[in-house]
């Protein structure tokens, strides 16, 4: 961002608007890269009005005799600045603020669409372009430019801190109370706040850090809180690991080789139910499809990769991508695309990208996606294609499966090893756990417990059917190498007759 700056102020342009997280921060780069001495620098926001940055800033100030209570109003200070009717005809009060000079607009997304505005920076483009003079609009979050200045504004965008500029920050703290960190220390300190503002990563660190060092687990406590103010994003890290999922052999010695390659995923990113969030069944506003052309652009252009999951409800997609994270020490990020929607103009679209912004912070190009699905009838070809791990089928487990989930189930609800088992044919894990935790809650035994559940198998026959005819030869096996068959499966339907709804389904996949 810094050297496209820098490319536009040489090239006159008279009006910038960068979209940064942090506005201190944004205003530090900038400050660092003005020449010596420096240009006529001022600074404006709603509460103080101008401020001088540098010294001829402050004598600019001084020269345009701005009344204080005028200089809080920005639409004021742009008509002042353009010209001021007070004086000789021609005359205008930018011929007192000198040639190369900046006007640094604090809380410009508030103000960018009132009409006063909008026509002022209009009006100051020509006569800024002729001597070199800028106007920088700092817009915090993702605000959107009027469509009648989109041609006149150029529009940057101030990523939040890198690595480098994390490590910075944390060496300084450590430094103003004469501690210094060992490298380990470092490293997972950086780690922790990526994906935060360099204020907030800032104030992650400096609360805390202890007489002892920093405590690791309040710092990661400081970015779930900062994370998790992003509408849409969830943040966890932590929790139960493979060792508690039963089954599923196959795919999770993919993902441990995965996480166990040269550049192995920061964070997983994981959307549960991505049919349904990204279907835009009714959406008039065009907010799905442009989260869909976000979606898709973000995992080009930083080269995310990830994995689909496909298959019955309770098959274990969810806690797959639940346990993914903490089984390799990495923190999961669910990204839930409904609540990224807003009821205002262009809030939606400032959403979707402050969300892939804080996800592209925290992992920069290594970040695993995992993406859950019922069906695929609304999930685009171009975005199975950013799949590149391949879309598994979770199939119903098999007998041997079952036989590795039931232990844990009953283990965790304290279920006696003599109690009487049920039959689970046609049964999901997310039965087996079901019914655990039905006898633990209720006082019953598993046989008891058992009669409250009714097998997918059972309620939607011709759903499980058409989903396996779907996967077979064309999804991977989460239990066995390559493709699923569907001669495979063991339980539940296998030669229904579909009704119509589901033959043209099929067809249509």
């Amino acid at each position: 961002m810094i050297q496209q700056f820098k490319s536009a102020r040489a090239a006159g342009c008279p009006l910038i608007a960068i979209q940064t997280a942090d506005p201190a921060f944004t205003i530090q780069n900038i400050m660092g890269i003005q020449p010596d001495p420096p240009p006529a620098i001022i600074q404006w926001d709603m509460v103080r009005g101008l401020v001088g940055l540098t010294p001829a800033g402050i004598m600019s100030i001084q020269d345009m005799a701005i009344d204080p209570m005028d200089a809080r109003d920005l639409p004021s200070v742009l008509a002042r600045i353009i010209r001021d009717p007070d004086i000789a005809a021609g005359e205008t009060v930018m011929q007192r603020f000198p040639a190369e000079g900046m006007i640094l607009v604090l809380g410009a997304q508030m103000l960018i669409d009132q009409p006063p505005v909008r026509q002022a920076l209009w009006n100051a483009r020509d006569a800024f372009k002729a001597d070199g003079r800028t106007v920088v609009l700092l817009m915090a979050g993702h605000a959107t430019i009027p469509p009648d200045l989109q041609h006149d504004i150029l529009s940057l965008e101030e990523p939040l801190p890198t690595e480098e500029q994390l490590g910075i920050v944390a060496d300084k703290i450590h430094a103003d109370v004469q501690m210094v960190p060992t490298q380990e220390t470092r490293a997972r300190a950086i780690e922790a706040v990526s994906g935060l503002s360099g204020f907030a990563a800032e104030t992650a660190v400096a609360m805390s850090l202890r007489s002892t060092g920093l405590d690791m687990d309040r710092l990661w406590a400081r970015k779930r809180q900062a994370i998790e103010a992003i509408d849409g994003l969830g943040f966890s890290i932590g929790g139960p690991t493979f060792a508690e999922v039963g089954g599923l052999d196959q795919i999770k010695a993919r993902a441990s080789r995965i996480f166990q390659g040269p550049e192995p995923p920061r964070i997983v990113a994981w959307v549960d139910e991505i049919e349904k969030l990204l279907a835009g069944e009714g959406d008039l506003s065009g907010v799905s499809q442009d989260q869909m052309a976000i979606l898709l652009k973000s995992m080009e252009d930083y080269g995310w990769t990830g994995i689909l999951a496909v298959g019955h409800p309770g098959s274990g997609k969810s806690y797959f991508a639940k346990t993914l994270g903490a089984t390799f020490g990495r923190p999961v990020f669910s990204v839930d695309f409904g609540a990224a929607k807003g009821s205002l103009m262009g809030e939606s679209e400032h959403k979707i990208r402050a969300m892939m912004a804080a996800i592209k912070a925290a992992g920069d190009g290594r970040v695993l996606w995992v993406a859950t699905a019922n069906k695929l009838t609304t999930i685009p070809p171009a975005l199975r294609r950013r799949f590149r791990k391949g879309i598994y089928f979770f199939d119903l487990p098999t007998r041997v499966e079952k036989d590795s989930i039931w232990p844990i189930y009953r283990s965790k609800y304290a279920i006696p090893a003599d109690e009487q088992q049920p039959s689970d044919a046609g049964w999901t894990g997310a039965n087996i756990r079901d019914c655990c935790a039905n006898s633990y809650e209720e006082r019953c035994s598993l046989m008891e417990a058992a009669e409250s559940i009714v097998p997918v198998t059972l309620s939607s026959p011709e759903d499980v059917l058409a989903l396996r005819q779907l996967a077979s030869g064309r999804f991977l096996s989460t239990n066995h190498p390559g493709a699923y068959r569907l001669e495979d499966s063991q339980e539940g339907p296998s030669k229904v007759s579909l009704a119509p709804a589901q033959r043209h389904l099929k067809l249509t996949e």
